[in-house]
């Protein structure tokens, strides 16, 4: 039986770390926080002799951004970069983080890019960007675009901080910027909607389990949950002007509530529907409060490898989570920590778990990632709801 049209198989990969060539010019290296009073001063520019990048071709684009309205939300941010080229070819860019031994970009290029791309809003931003850029490339941080961040602000849209600003956000930024002086482009840009990596102000998210299924979709609102407590807001979003990207809302993580003041938290933010954040290894009956609680439909966020390099979405397992009491003559699945016997019985049955009712009784071992799994394999053979509960709970 084949899985919904809608439903992504999920997979991912990594670039390797190597040494950078010797031949390619060299930045300063990136100052030690002691120093920052030293380096605050600006230095010498990097050599480049490549000419800017020629200017994009507005009807491709203009045709992307107005199909990008009503495509799946995962899909709008690669769906407008492959399309809008307002400084040219964005290739160099979004793989700045692979080594040129690897094939990626060597300092030039990438320096010659973003030139063209008029990132540099000061002399000093070229030199902390690409001064930080041969170790982050190793350590796959993103140190570059946060100074970058630091030192242009505003200018590459970073608001209402850094968080947000990597490639890919680079690239909608001054496409953004571009298209509102094409014909017709501000018109085109206002009702576009981008959904943005749920990050806090230090550009890191929670961890997502991973599902052999996922749904494009994004939820409005968000309940992350950790050791520490039970946050909700509004899922991060962004609208797009001339002045770049607009971030709407409150930010990542939300508000902190307890159990009882979920559901109050969650119609405020006129939700009706939330997804769950939760990291792989947290144990599985730590979201059924927040499940019962919610006042409203509960999904589980998980991985997708959806969108440019970079770009840190996630998609949903496309199975309503309700407490409830389960059905006479349904189906009971025991879960653990590593759902092997649940996954036996789900292949058993098969085409005929659509048919009935599914309760999903959670042990004090099982985890989010085992629950992501069992999801992932129901949602395979299209059930939309199930039950969870403790496992031992009265029926």
């Amino acid at each position: 039986m084949k899985a919904p049209g809608l439903y992504l198989l999920v997979g991912c990969g990594l670039f390797a770390c190597k040494d950078k060539p010797k031949s390619d010019p060299v930045a300063p290296p990136p100052p030690p926080p002691s120093d920052a009073s030293k380096w605050s001063v600006e230095h010498h520019a990097i050599p480049v002799d490549a000419a800017p990048p020629p200017e994009g071709d507005w009807a491709v684009c203009k045709a992307a951004l107005e199909k990008a309205v009503t495509a799946p939300p995962t899909k709008r941010i690669e769906m407008i970069i492959d399309a809008c080229h307002p400084c040219g070819e964005w290739k160099p860019i979004l793989d700045w983080q692979t080594l040129q031994e690897d094939g990626g970009p060597n300092r030039k290029v990438i320096d010659s890019t973003m030139a063209g791309c008029k990132a540099w809003c000061t002399p000093n931003a070229k030199v902390r960007f690409m001064g930080a850029l041969d170790d982050a490339r190793a350590s796959k941080t993103r140190t570059p675009w946060r100074e970058l961040a630091q030192q242009c602000g505003e200018e590459v849209s970073a608001r209402p901080d850094g968080r947000f600003l990597n490639a890919p956000y680079f690239a909608l930024d001054r496409i953004a910027r571009w298209a509102a002086t094409q014909p017709d482009g501000a018109k085109v840009l206002e009702p576009i909607i981008i959904p943005l990596p749920a990050v806090t102000q230090t550009g890191v998210g929670v961890k997502l389990p991973d599902s052999a299924v996922t749904k494009p979709d994004v939820v409005p609102v968000q309940i992350t949950i950790t050791p520490a407590g039970i946050t909700v807001g509004a899922m991060p979003v962004a609208k797009l002007a001339a002045n770049g990207v607009l971030p709407q809302g409150e930010p990542y993580p939300g508000t902190s509530v307890t159990v009882k003041q979920l559901a109050a938290a969650v119609k405020k933010l006129g939700g009706t529907k939330a997804a769950i954040f939760a990291h792989p290894n947290l144990p599985a009956l730590a979201v059924l409060d927040a499940i019962g609680a919610a006042g409203v439909p509960v999904v589980l966020a998980v991985t997708s490898s959806m969108g440019p390099p970079g770009w840190a979405q996630h998609g949903i397992a496309p199975i309503e989570l309700r407490v409830s009491k389960p059905t006479a003559g349904g189906v009971d699945l025991a879960l653990d920590d590593t759902g092997n016997a649940a996954m036996v019985e789900v292949k058993k049955l098969g085409a005929e778990l659509a048919k009935r009712s599914i309760s999903i009784n959670v042990d004090k071992k099982a985890t989010v990632a085992s629950l992501a799994t069992l999801l992932g394999a129901l949602a395979y053979f299209e059930v939309l709801s199930v039950n969870v509960n403790p496992a031992g709970k009265p029926k």
